[in-house]
């Protein structure tokens, strides 16, 4: 009897909490914060100018062991720039043979004896053939217009200018592939004119 009056105090009382304080509050969890990905913008790179361009060549005397050769607007600005190696000094060499070719879209350009590089207007470059006979000769070249041919001249100069020798040749830029023969002789090379200017 006294367990059940004890029971039903309680209750009673718990009722009364219930009343005066309303309804408890339903605690809700915090929502996981989303991870949004902020997407960096890439960058444009510039344009390229669509030319006509000019060539030079630097270290016009050749001395040292480098050059630089530049693509230049014709506005002024430098476009695209490369360095080259010269080629070595061949005995009884006399002559200073170009360096570079233009074509139609790249510049063509000796690094070192046997490579011949392109440059081009957006700054790449890289090697396009090699002619192993620089090793020995002087080596004179130009490309087609249209990035198709290469023509190559390689003398060999002596002491004795009658045993001067050089070939020449026609064949495809990309490969030894199409050759064909111009000439190959051993010539007397054509001497210069006097030093004050006239005719011989």
């Amino acid at each position: 009897m006294f367990g059940r009056a004890m029971y039903a105090a309680a209750s009673a009382a718990a009722v009364a909490v219930t009343a005066s304080c309303g309804s408890l509050p339903v605690l809700k969890p915090s929502p996981t914060p989303k991870h949004i990905a902020v997407r960096t913008p890439t960058p444009t790179p510039p344009a390229v100018p669509s030319g006509p361009f000019a060539v030079v060549v630097t270290n016009a005397p050749r001395s040292g062991t480098t050059y630089d050769v530049l693509i230049v607007d014709t506005s002024g600005p430098v476009v695209a720039r490369a360095s080259a190696n010269l080629p070595l000094i061949k005995p009884n060499q006399t002559l200073d043979l170009p360096l570079v070719s233009a074509s139609a879209t790249q510049v063509y350009y000796r690094n070192g004896d046997t490579d011949v590089y392109a440059l081009s207007p957006d700054g790449s470059t890289g090697i396009v053939r090699r002619l192993p006979e620089g090793t020995k000769a002087e080596i004179a070249f130009a490309a087609s217009p249209d990035d198709q041919r290469i023509a190559v001249v390689d003398l060999t100069e002596q002491a004795d200018a009658t045993q001067n020798s050089s070939r020449g040749y026609v064949e495809s830029l990309s490969g030894s592939t199409n050759r064909v023969d111009l000439f190959n002789t051993r010539t007397r090379m054509p001497s210069a004119g006097p030093s004050d200017g006239t005719a011989r």
